[in-house]
């Protein structure tokens, strides 16, 4: 077996199994020694200029990290695969195909499976870095999906990088609002959702709160607590107290247990006795029949108007602590 250095061996094990020709060299290896070492088998070519250890398993990452170490350091995931990297919901599953974003002069050979995106300016410093994989940081990331995506799935996609802690509202809003829309697709309304931005518990509210701009409702509150007198009833995902309307949000992942959904059933009979109209929201009811939740939620935002119409004086007053 032949011996390999220490500096050689933190290569390999940094980036996946992975060396570029540059970082051989480096460590002493001489060209005919290369040449030697994929003659007899011990390193196998991962792309032009880049070698892997042929006992390490090929996966994406491995694939990724091929493709980015052959322009380092300005070339990067980009897009969907950065969204992959970060775990942005919806980008959970290995995609299927690479994308990288590279300067307009830097040549390299994509291969199958991976897409490239030319870019005038391309600055590392905004990169990270991960077993030899540069990607474009969380800001560059959502700009550029921006351009790609529907108005609600960005929103999905920024306020899950809120609660991960991978973006501040702050930073974020100073880089689009320094960048030109007219270069960047979907910047505008990027920049929109982050001056209005509402932070939920999960992109599922987001959604929910999508929906229920297109009924027509104004701006509900966000985890309302919602009390009958001095005695707190429950904590509902979306509210409009001045017409004791809600939405909770409700999925099979935290609503099957026995016990939260005999709970569940207690507080809607709760609220109903209070007074407010609740309208349970699944996943399925957002994703596959949009159009009926929003028929919905129009429906009971024009009885619950005219319930407040035929009101008493001094009735419907909502109680807070």
């Amino acid at each position: 077996m032949l011996a390999m250095s220490s500096r050689l061996e933190k290569w390999f094990r940094e980036q996946s199994g992975l060396v570029t020709r540059e970082q051989a060299m480096s460590c002493g290896i001489s060209k005919s020694a290369l040449q030697h070492r994929l003659a007899i088998g011990a390193w196998v070519v991962a792309a032009p200029g880049v070698y892997r250890l042929p006992s390490v398993p090929v996966t994406w990452w491995q694939r990724a990290a091929a493709v980015c170490l052959q322009g380092a350091p300005r070339i990067a995931l980009c897009r969907g695969s950065a969204a992959h990297f970060y775990r942005l919901e919806g980008f959970e599953r290995t995609p299927d195909v690479i994308e990288v974003t590279m300067p307009w002069d830097r040549p390299i050979r994509a291969g199958d499976g991976v897409r490239l995106y030319r870019a005038r300016r391309v600055h590392p410093q905004y990169f990270r870095y991960r077993d030899g994989v540069s990607v474009t940081s969380p800001q560059r990331t959502l700009v550029d999906l921006a351009g790609v995506v529907n108005e609600t799935r960005l929103d999905v996609l920024l306020t899950g990088a809120m609660r991960k802690g991978l973006v501040k509202p702050e930073v974020l809003h100073a880089l689009v609002t320094q960048l030109n829309p007219r270069v960047y697709r979907g910047l505008s309304v990027l920049r929109q959702l982050v001056k209005d931005l509402v932070m939920t518990d999960s992109g599922f509210e987001t959604e929910v709160l999508h929906l229920c701009w297109l009924a027509g409702l104004p701006t509900p509150l966000v985890r309302f607590n919602v009390c009958s007198g001095d005695r707190w009833i429950c904590e509902v995902d979306l509210a409009w107290p001045d017409l004791k309307l809600c939405v909770p949000a409700q999925s099979l992942f935290h609503h099957s247990k026995a016990k939260r959904f005999y709970r569940d059933n207690e507080q809607s009979g709760e609220l109903v006795a209070a007074g407010w109209h609740p309208i349970p929201a699944t996943k399925r009811d957002v994703l596959a029949r949009p159009l009926d939740f929003v028929a919905r939620l129009q429906k009971a935002r024009d009885l619950a108007t005219t319930r407040r119409e035929h009101e008493p004086p001094g009735e419907g007053e909502i109680s807070t602590w």
